[in-house]
């Protein structure tokens, strides 16, 4: 059975098991059986992906929970209160992770790994071998984030829920700029965003309207 190490572990697992014991409530009033069947099947998903630590898979039937409920409402299954007070706990369940997932591990001493950079000595100046301080590699790119090729740690998983996040609030808005989209992950790099819209465009999952320009604005495909 799965016991959780700490605090966002315990916080993530409750919440999940709160999302879906709502679900099934809302289910049971639900006189449409086969989208009751859907809601159920799609709430224990997300109760069996977040109990065995598969957070991209929760993420992602959470997603998929989010835009029944959505339908449900529009179709007037589902009480639009009840739609709107699910989908914001939803919400907080994918901040949870997102947040669990960029936590700060502690830091280990690698005092004495690495051997010390060479120094060249260049009209009687001492350079480093390497550019320091300016953030900025040799050839002059930025080498601040490397979120857009990989190169930053990120786990596939990773970036499957920062673009399940970024899905979801395009859903939620309807047409959404990259600004609204920044302050759904107001942590992560304008290029690394930029790279999971660009995953996204090419999955059929969002369409983009507009030139590349500040009107330009994302839906979710249809």
């Amino acid at each position: 059975m799965f016991s959780p190490q700490n605090d966002a572990d315990k916080f993530i697992s409750r919440k999940a098991y709160e999302i879906c014991y709502a679900l099934f409530r809302i289910a049971s009033s639900v006189k449409k059986q086969s989208f009751a069947d859907r809601l159920e099947g799609q709430a224990l998903a997300l109760l069996e992906a977040t109990i065995t630590g598969d957070h991209a898979k929760a993420v992602l039937a959470s997603a998929t929970l989010e835009y029944l409920m959505h339908i449900g409402s529009d179709l007037n299954v589902v009480h639009p209160s009840n739609a709107q007070i699910v989908g914001n706990e939803i919400r907080n369940f994918n901040s949870a992770i997102f947040d669990f997932g960029n936590a700060a591990k502690p830091a280990i001493d690698l005092n004495g790994v690495f051997s010390a950079l060479p120094v060249l000595a260049r009209d009687n100046q001492v350079y480093a071998d390497s550019d320091s301080g300016n953030g900025q590699s040799k050839n002059g790119n930025d080498s601040s984030d490397n979120g857009a090729n990989g190169n930053n740690g990120n786990s596939g998983a990773k970036a499957a829920i920062r673009q399940s996040l970024i899905l979801g609030r395009i859903r939620q808005n309807g047409n959404c700029r990259l600004k609204e989209i920044q302050e759904t992950l107001p942590e992560v790099s304008e290029r690394t965003i930029r790279y999971d819209i660009q995953r996204l465009l090419e999955q059929g999952a969002v369409e983009r309207i507009g030139n590349g320009g500040p009107a330009t604005y994302y839906k979710a495909a249809a």
